[in-house]
């Protein structure tokens, strides 16, 4: 059983894994999140509401105030740090190179960032910059990155032009993808990285890097299709 902080706890990844640790571990989990990011303030929602006994605590705030986060990391001592903060949010290459700072000022066993493959240029940018973070001199020997291929489920983040689409096809209304909606991609499902994300976790092996696929290459209309079909709605023509 671990102490596991979730910074970007109510971003779409963050609110995932804390539904999945909460439901399926024994693990003791914090979240962290300023909820400035688009949707944050709703998952954050949806993840108190399984919250098991005194198993889940969330702090509202950021590595912008650094007496509160190490406050934060006093009262919780986590084991695992996890980094899942969304690219809008304020300053995000800084803020994880204190969290980087702070967690090995605290002694923490692990730290994983979160790096998803993602459709918008600007956080696309944000992220290339996160990896920068994560292998300079200071934090290569102790950051663990977690890539991943496209991802799609429950809460995600509109910005993603697949996700308005589904949207729109299960309320029976015109679908609008994007120029590159044939383009094949690489997609997962949220739950199946929580799942990587749990065996990776616990994985005895220190690795600097992990790789999380699917194996399974779709274009956006392929993707909005099969949504479609699994919710048994029939299929629109686009």
């Amino acid at each position: 059983m671990f102490k596991i902080l979730i910074i970007g706890g109510a971003s779409f990844i963050g609110s995932s894994l804390s539904q999945y640790f909460l439901q399926n571990t024994n693990n003791n989990l914090a979240t962290m999140d300023d909820l400035r990011a688009e949707k944050t303030l709703k998952n954050m929602e949806f993840a108190i509401q399984h919250r098991r006994g005194y198993r889940h605590k969330f702090y509202l705030s950021s590595f912008v105030d650094m007496y509160l986060s190490d406050k934060i990391f006093e009262l919780e001592q986590p084991d695992i740090v996890i980094f899942c903060k969304t690219p809008e949010a304020t300053c995000y290459h800084s803020t994880l190179a204190r969290a980087i700072a702070t967690a090995k000022k605290f002694n923490v066993k692990k730290f994983f960032y979160i790096h998803p493959q993602v459709a918008s240029p600007i956080k696309h940018e944000s992220y290339k910059y996160g990896l920068e973070v994560c292998d300079s001199d200071s934090a290569k020997d102790f950051v663990t990155k977690i890539k991943v291929c496209r991802l799609y489920g429950p809460r995600q983040d509109c910005s993603e032009p697949f996700v308005n689409a589904i949207d729109s096809a299960l309320k029976l209304q015109q679908i609008d993808l994007s120029s590159a909606g044939n383009a094949p991609n690489e997609w997962l499902y949220i739950r199946d990285l929580c799942t990587a994300v749990d065996k990776i976790i616990n994985d005895t092996k220190h690795k600097s890097e992990y790789i999380v696929s699917s194996g399974q290459v779709a274009s956006e209309y392929d993707l909005v299709r099969n949504v479609m079909h699994i919710t048994k709605y029939e299929p629109l023509e686009f």
